[in-house]
């Protein structure tokens, strides 16, 4: 299995496809059994599963495709034929055309740091390092939605400082976490609270993460600062139409707890009478949490170490696919039961 996920940035299919000839241009982060891979033009991740890391491995090793085919037909036993044509469609993957994502809210960058756009509207600026927020004098932004514009530039200013934020919700149970991550509707904010019930609700939506070699640690209390600045910069907002981020610094000095487990939640899929929990590889794990992620600059030299933060999560965390039940009163019961045994599963 080979699948694409969302760009660094904005690509067509056959633009990403005609990149592909050079594989000098692509970097391969081992993640359990599979991997990602990293086209380092366009910006297109691809989650590879064991057979597609095999081949994608020995060719960034310039293992003519040739040679390639033999290895993996000794590998998996398999017929000349069937091997070939394996390792091409791996080799040369067709990548689905996707939806453009549909959001009030929209980056562009500039010479100077990126436009923050509400409803075509050009409405704050921030600058590339994340250190000032600058409000545009644009028509049609009134003041009171600028605490609802900041909120939602917030997670973009911590990557451009250097942080991992994930939009996710988290619980902490005892001396850990679990956590939800999803797109906005799926249901994580509701599922965290329902897991509260067996502990405390960390954040509902921007989740920030240390990562260390052998554990990726959550921040407790970064959501509660970061609300704070987002009300002090609004403020500050209306009347000078400049504010620096200093403020943001100080999730630095939250708690951090050890993220156990993190559940992956699709919005588009129907309710069941069961809750479904479904463990994942750790490669899937990865591709998930780098979808699910706020990045920072757009510039291809920092592609690798998004995609390393995001197999290292991969490594390190458990991850499921989770189908939530119908009913909250489903939800909570199975989350009392859930919680006191700090996991996911039910």
């Amino acid at each position: 299995m080979l699948s694409a996920t969302p760009s660094a940035r904005n690509v067509s299919p056959q633009e990403d496809l005609d990149q592909r000839g050079d594989p000098r241009q692509f970097v391969l982060a081992r993640v359990g059994q599979g991997g990602l891979l990293l086209n380092t033009h366009s910006g297109t991740v691809f989650e590879l599963n064991e057979a597609a890391a095999f081949t994608w491995g020995l060719r960034l090793g310039s293992m003519p495709v040739g040679q390639i085919v033999a290895a993996y037909q000794t590998r998996y036993s398999l017929r000349p034929e069937q091997a070939h044509a394996d390792v091409q469609l791996t080799l040369h993957p067709v990548v689905a055309e996707s939806k453009p994502a549909t959001s009030e809210f929209r980056y562009e960058p500039d010479k100077d740091g990126y436009t923050f756009y509400y409803q075509g509207v050009p409405a704050l600026h921030a600058c590339a390092d994340g250190s000032v927020l600058k409000r545009l004098p644009s028509r049609g932004i009134p003041n009171a939605i600028l605490p609802s514009l900041v909120r939602a530039i917030a997670p973009k200013l911590l990557a451009l400082r250097g942080e991992t934020v994930l939009h996710a919700s988290a619980v902490r149970l005892e001396s850990s976490a679990v956590a939800f991550s999803g797109v906005s509707g799926s249901g994580k904010t509701t599922t965290a609270r329902a897991w509260a019930s067996g502990g405390t609700l960390v954040c509902e939506d921007q989740m920030l993460l240390r990562i260390h070699a052998d554990s990726v640690l959550v921040a407790t209390e970064a959501e509660q600062i970061v609300g704070h600045w987002v009300r002090s910069a609004a403020a500050q907002l209306i009347s000078d139409d400049e504010v620096r981020c200093d403020g943001l610094a100080e999730v630095k000095s939250s708690e951090l707890v050890p993220l156990l487990e993190i559940g992956f939640i699709n919005g588009d899929e129907d309710r069941t009478v069961d809750y479904h929990a479904v463990p994942l590889p750790r490669w899937r794990t990865a591709g998930l949490t780098f979808r699910n992620a706020f990045y920072g600059a757009d510039r291809s030299s920092e592609w690798p170490i998004r995609l390393e933060i995001a197999a290292s999560i991969g490594r390190l965390v458990t991850g499921f696919q989770i189908r939530l039940p119908q009913g909250l009163d489903r939800l909570l019961e199975l989350a009392r039961r859930a919680a006191p045994l700090q996991t996911l599963r039910a």
